[in-house]
């Protein structure tokens, strides 16, 4: 495979799926009781901990976001390493779908931090106990639509 059919750019999309990817693992927010922080809780340990999903709405968003990372790498292989002119409608077609991809853990990452509650007459927003981990995983999100994007742009410039 010659360097010159190597899309440079959608490498970008690969980069940011890993970040989905590696984001789910990390700290995604804050446990804290009247003030008392009680340490952090991963993306993974929300969506598989049942006692979450009984205060938590969206608790199933790490999983997509680890399912969609993985899916946006095996997609965004293609487009990257076999850029060339008769994969350019599979290109295309796969660009999408990682875009696809990316946008819906994109809004299911806005629905999980908007959520609040109310506790004692207090509202308690999750917001506010948002942490890096879950911030990796949608800032990849993004940047795996723009890796999703640079094939489709290459191949109408060309």
């Amino acid at each position: 495979m010659a360097s010159s059919n190597i899309n440079i750019l959608g490498i970008i999309g690969i980069v940011g799926a890993i970040l989905m990817i590696v984001g789910v693992f990390l700290a995604w927010a804050e446990l804290n009781i009247l003030g008392v922080s009680l340490g952090t809780i991963s993306g993974w340990d929300i969506f598989s901990n049942s006692d979450v999903g009984s205060i938590v709405d969206y608790t199933f968003t790490p999983l997509v976001a680890l399912i969609g990372g993985i899916l946006a790498i095996v997609l965004m292989v293609i487009p990257t390493f076999a850029n060339t002119e008769t994969m350019q409608k599979a290109s295309n077609i796969l660009g999408i779908i990682s875009i696809i991809i990316a946008i819906a853990v994109i809004v299911l990452g806005i629905l999980f931090m908007t959520q609040s509650w109310d506790v004692l007459g207090k509202n308690i927003s999750m917001m506010n106990y948002i942490q890096y981990g879950f911030w990796l995983t949608l800032i990849g999100a993004i940047i795996t639509a723009i890796g999703g994007i640079m094939p489709i742009a290459k191949n109408r410039m060309s």
